[in-house]
């Protein structure tokens, strides 16, 4: 039977794709609008003054509106006028960063274990007598008193000496910065060779951030290494493409009518960027309201619309 009444309350999927084989959901998303805007041209009444002797109107614009609610790379990436891509997990190891206390450093991947935090310099030999060292291209080394692993930096150009210099046994930040003669060279404390987790550094492994203790037992400025492993992530690189042209469909039901199929296709969309992207809103759940321009598909035979078609379940 024909239809002859349907008020609609739709429900349904949104799917987007380059063409209608292939085609991926957006997920879950509140919102689907069709929005007409229309060019009118009017003749006044001349004769009289009042009111309009003729009109003509016509379609101006068709858009499209959409709000997933779903922020999965895919959606992120159209919205934002970006690609996204997925990295497998792995390690890092000896990435390079700069130490600054009470400061924070953010490693190029979210950590998921964070593995050791090295001075720079951990590499660099031991101390040997009679070398020549400098300060001009500053020479490290690393020490070890007791339990304690220093990396100590020379500070005065020179000639160390035939007895190897007491480095210091305090493992405390008390140590950093102490200058230490060696013959004709003069050695600086700059950090423990290996830092430790809750004494030099916490790490905030969500952020991918660590942030160094006020009282961290490295100089300022001093670069270190830091190994870690990474869970599997996805990256959205925003603003680097323009907005791509896709197809749109509808995959729905009307609950009014009993769950009767709701179906729409959406020939030639350009959605424009994203109006809004919410990262923080304790009221709600993020949503990003999308608008797209339906343009004409010429391809199209006589008597199927150049822009959208709609089907409903009679």
């Amino acid at each position: 039977m024909p239809i002859t009444k349907n008020p609609l309350i739709g429900v349904g999927e949104v799917f987007i794709g380059p063409d209608f084989n292939t085609l991926t959901s957006i997920g879950n998303n509140s919102k689907l609008v069709v929005t007409l805007s229309e060019n009118v041209i009017s003749e006044p009444n001349h004769l009289t003054g009042i009111g309009t002797m003729d009109e003509f109107r016509e379609i101006e614009k068709a858009e499209i509106s959409i709000e997933p609610s779903d922020l999965k790379p895919s959606n992120l990436a159209l919205g934002l006028f970006g690609t996204a891509s997925s990295t497998a997990a792995g390690t890092v190891t000896n990435e390079a960063g700069s130490a600054i206390r009470g400061g924070t450093v953010s490693t190029a991947k979210s950590i998921k274990t964070l593995t050791t935090i090295t001075h720079a310099q951990f590499s660099s030999g031991g101390w040997v007598s009679g070398a020549s060292v400098s300060a001009t291209t500053p020479t490290y080394k690393k020490v070890v008193a007791g339990s304690n692993t220093w990396i100590v930096k020379c500070t005065q150009t020179g000639v160390t000496g035939g007895t190897e210099p007491t480095w210091p046994s305090d493992p405390s930040v008390l140590s950093i910065g102490l200058v230490i003669d060696d013959n004709t060279a003069k050695w600086t404390v700059m950090a423990m060779a290996t830092l430790t987790d809750g004494i030099d550094y916490s790490q905030d492994t969500a952020s991918g951030s660590i942030r160094f203790a006020p009282f961290a037992r490295i100089t300022n400025g001093e670069g270190v290494l830091i190994t870690y492993d990474y869970a599997e992530f996805a990256t959205i690189e925003a603003l680097t493409t323009s907005g791509a042209e896709v197809v749109v469909k509808f995959v729905g039901k009307n609950r009014v009518r009993a769950g009767k199929a709701v179906t729409a296709w959406f020939r030639r969309v350009r959605f424009g960027p994203a109006s809004e992207l919410s990262l923080i809103d304790k009221s709600a759940f993020a949503k990003m309201p999308l608008t797209g321009t339906l343009l004409a598909d010429t391809t199209q035979p006589d008597g199927v619309s150049q822009f959208f078609t709609m089907q409903m379940e009679a």
